[in-house]
């Protein structure tokens, strides 16, 4: 077996991933040339070299001959021809992999994975999780044989990394913060204008000293505080700097203690005559923490202050009032994501367009009315 024998000019078809079209000339290979089952293979450093491109293109051009019966991969030993080696697996592997340790939760992060998995159990693909910053990425990808990735929750300052990627035909999206830069790979909400049609509600209900409380530390925490400023400049509503308020400020201690702080925060708005009538909370954990720190400091929702968060999980039904959500279609952004990722790994053409999915305002009790 001699690498000379391997043609160096790719399939026509030009319209299918490059790691596709490799694949194309290493199976017409396969079918023509003498081997022996067993037989090693060319490694990937050595095929990236002759069709001049990636190791990371090779690999997803190795594992989809691997699942189809053509190839086996044993990890730290090579690739070898044939299809029954004992170590041969069919099962493609898909990697989910986020910067932060994945924790479960019932408002975003647990209902879009089970929706994402579960699309994937019915392609009988095995989902392994990662912690992992950009440059862990193609390291991930070849050391697991990744026959795709989701990015999950994205900070901004990722999308030339998930660019560079896709570009190397690399079957990659990612969920969380919709990215315009990244047609067909970012899936999400649009946040601004989820941030949007909640600073517009709240004005139709007579608020015009609108806050803020978000997390900078979260990767979209920073863009909802922007589009938040964007939105009231657009009515021309004035922004106090104290009504941006970073929850990251307030971290340390146990939940009481956060509440507390808050409140200090809120006590001098009221003491300097400039408390916000109505608060947006960027992340709904948060407003378990101001209902309960209204609890504690007599402070009355909606009649004091009147809150809107984003996100819409089960437990908001204990909150009295109710409270009033910008809610996502998680199961679609899940489902879009996962479609897409399914056809760049198989070639086929994706035809859904939606990237972003618009937020949809439920209206309950925390939000009152002003009169003019």
């Amino acid at each position: 077996m001699r690498l000379s024998d391997l043609p160096i000019t790719n399939p026509v078809n030009t319209n299918s991933p490059k790691y596709l079209q490799i694949a194309a000339v290493l199976e017409e290979y396969l079918q023509r040339a003498d081997l022996a089952e067993g037989e090693r293979f060319f490694s990937d450093r050595m095929l990236a070299k002759r069709f001049s491109t990636t190791s990371v293109t090779v690999a997803h051009s190795l594992n989809y001959l691997v699942n189809k019966g053509l190839l086996c991969r044993r990890r730290g030993s090579g690739t070898y021809v044939g299809k029954r080696l004992p170590a041969c697996n069919s099962r493609l592997r898909i990697g989910i992999i986020c910067h932060e340790i994945i924790c479960s939760d019932d408002c975003y992060v647990t209902p879009v994975l089970r929706k994402f998995c579960d699309f994937f159990d019915e392609y009988n693909c095995d989902l392994i999780s990662f912690k992992g910053e950009p440059s862990d990425w193609r390291r991930l990808i070849k050391e697991y044989e990744l026959a795709g990735v989701m990015v999950f929750v994205p900070k901004n300052s990722f999308k030339d990394e998930l660019a560079a990627l896709s570009a190397e035909n690399v079957p990659v999206v990612s969920i969380g913060y919709a990215m315009p830069e990244l047609p067909g790979i970012s899936f999400g909400t649009d946040h601004g204008a989820a941030v949007k049609k909640a600073v517009e509600y709240l004005y139709e209900y007579g608020h015009r000293k609108i806050a803020v409380a978000y997390c900078s530390n979260q990767a979209s925490g920073n863009v909802f505080e922007q589009k938040y400023r964007q939105a009231m400049w657009d009515l021309q509503l004035p922004v106090h700097p104290a009504w941006s308020m970073n929850f990251d400020s307030l971290a340390g201690g146990s939940q009481e203690d956060k509440s507390e702080k808050f409140w200090l925060v809120f006590k001098e708005l009221i003491e300097q005559n400039n408390m916000p009538t109505a608060l947006l909370v960027t992340n709904v954990l948060d407003a378990a923490s101001l209902y309960s720190m209204a609890r504690q400091y007599s402070l009355n929702i909606p009649g004091d202050l009147s809150l809107i968060a984003f996100d819409d999980p089960l437990f908001l039904n204990q909150f009295a009032p109710p409270l009033t959500v910008i809610a996502q279609d998680l199961d679609n952004i899940a489902l879009n994501a996962a479609s897409c990722l399914q056809a760049k790994i198989t070639g086929k053409k994706y035809t859904e367009t939606i990237q972003y999915n618009q937020p949809m305002l439920i209206e309950r009790g925390s939000v009152r009315k002003i009169d003019s």
